[in-house]
């Protein structure tokens, strides 16, 4: 079944059942205060007739002369009997015939038809005189107008349900196919991406607030195979250039050796093994950037020393720095052990400092920085070099994603450091955070939750 005949059919299931019920509760509450207005009205009814004979009675000295009542007893359909002091009766009007108007509306039994009594007491001057006893039937207070205007409402309750199961049917028919038609578009609009159809999504607002976000998602999943697609196109043209250098780089020098032109010397060799070495590291790069858990990283903790551990780095590379007088500083305040993988986050470090001093000009400065707040260890690699655009920001971590191909080629980068950088901290449960000004500097840090303490 449909989404559209399902909402329809759940809609009108829910509205019957709401005016059944309603409809049954107002109908039980009318007719059970209709009918205890219609007793009080014939209580005082009764009250007032017994008020009558009573006074007729004491006027004539206790006599029946004149009583005639008959009339009163017809049309209200009742029976009066009166009784001198001594229980006698002295008059009585004839059995009550029924008014039988009401009791196909609100009597449901005919062993409800019960001739039932109510007395009154004849008092003249403390003293009783008489007694007044009227017999009627249950529901012969239901009076020729009072059946007509129970009927009448009774209808009017029904065509009023009517009117609201056609409105709400209406409403329902005109909201189930706004959301399905909206999913619907929705669907097709999936099923055409899946196709590889990224055209811009058009779908229009429904102001239904979780259709309306189904289709933002559905168009940032557009947005983001477009980028991915980018990308991928992207890596494919750095990666063949980024291999294509270091592998005409050994041809040639084999070719030249082969002919003649180069010695296979010691220098010549070397070099083509650095060409190499280039080569391997890319594609060991490439690999373990797709390492996103500790499983396949292959993590092996361990407790050790992190100011000693930033002081090797350091002293490792710094050679380096000082050769394209650039400085490299470390600034860390505090003892900090650590439970890490030693060798990845060095990896991780080295892979900072590394973007660091690519885009960093001569003379720049690049700090090396580790500190611990309340829950977090946080390491991170400052730099005053060209900064990053703040479009690119929020993509940098992005495997295979370059900011600035001209620029990469450059230096050498195949867009996979950040994305290492990533993979590792993620398999030790952290998160890598980029700040950025550009011509201003970087701010990379890597930042672990509630470090392990010695």
């Amino acid at each position: 079944m449909s989404l559209k005949r399902k909402l329809i059919l759940g809609f009108s299931i829910a509205i019957v059942s709401s005016l059944i019920l309603v409809s049954l509760i107002s109908m039980f509450i009318i007719n059970e205060r209709f009918q205890n207005y219609l007793e009080e009205e014939q209580a005082i009814k009764f009250k007032t007739i017994s008020d009558e004979v009573s006074t007729l009675y004491i006027n004539n000295n206790y006599s029946t002369s004149g009583f005639n009542f008959d009339r009163i007893a017809t049309n209200e359909g009742i029976e009066i009997t009166l009784l001198d002091e001594n229980g006698n009766s002295i008059y009585t009007s004839g059995t009550p015939r029924m008014r039988g108007m009401g009791r196909g509306i609100m009597q449901r039994s005919s062993q409800s038809d019960i001739l039932k009594t109510i007395n009154f007491d004849i008092i003249d001057s403390g003293r009783k005189v008489g007694q007044v006893i009227i017999g009627y039937y249950n529901y012969s207070y239901i009076t020729e107008s009072a059946s007509i205007f129970f009927s009448t409402l009774q209808r009017s309750i029904i065509l009023a349900g009517i009117i609201a199961l056609l409105i709400g049917l209406v409403i329902s028919l005109l909201v189930s196919k706004k959301i399905s038609d909206s999913l619907l578009h929705i669907k097709n609009t999936a099923y055409r991406i899946t196709k590889g159809d990224l055209s811009p999504v058009n779908i229009k607002k429904t102001k239904i607030t979780e259709v309306d976000e189904l289709t933002g998602s559905i168009d940032y999943l557009r947005s983001e195979l477009i980028n991915q697609d980018r990308i991928r196109k992207e890596y494919a043209q750095n990666i063949s250039h980024d291999l294509r250098t270091p592998l005409t780089t050994i041809k040639t020098y084999i070719e030249a050796i082969q002919d003649g032109i180069y010695e296979p010397n010691n220098d010549n060799l070397s070099l083509i093994g650095e060409e190499i070495d280039r080569v391997n590291k890319l594609v060991e790069d490439l690999k373990n950037s797709y390492n996103m858990n500790k499983e396949d990283l292959g993590l092996i903790l361990s407790n050790y020393n992190l100011n000693q551990e930033l002081e090797n780095i350091k002293s490792t590379y710094e050679s380096i720095f000082i050769k394209e007088s650039k400085n490299l500083t470390l600034e860390i305040n505090e003892n900090i052990n650590v439970k890490l993988d030693k060798s990845k986050i060095r990896e991780a470090i080295i892979n900072l400092l590394d973007n660091s001093r690519k885009y960093t000009s001569s003379g720049g400065n690049i700090t090396l920085t580790a500190y611990r707040n309340k829950s977090d260890l946080i390491i991170g690699v400052i730099d005053d070099g060209v900064g990053i655009p703040s479009k690119d920001i929020p993509h940098v971590k992005n495997r295979l994603y370059r900011v600035d191909s001209s620029r990469n080629k450059s230096t050498g980068g195949s867009g996979l450091g950040l994305a290492l950088v990533e993979s590792i901290v993620k398999a030790h449960d952290g998160q890598v955070v980029i700040e950025s000004d550009e011509n201003r500097g970087t701010k990379a840090f890597m930042i672990f939750k509630i470090p392990p303490r010695e």
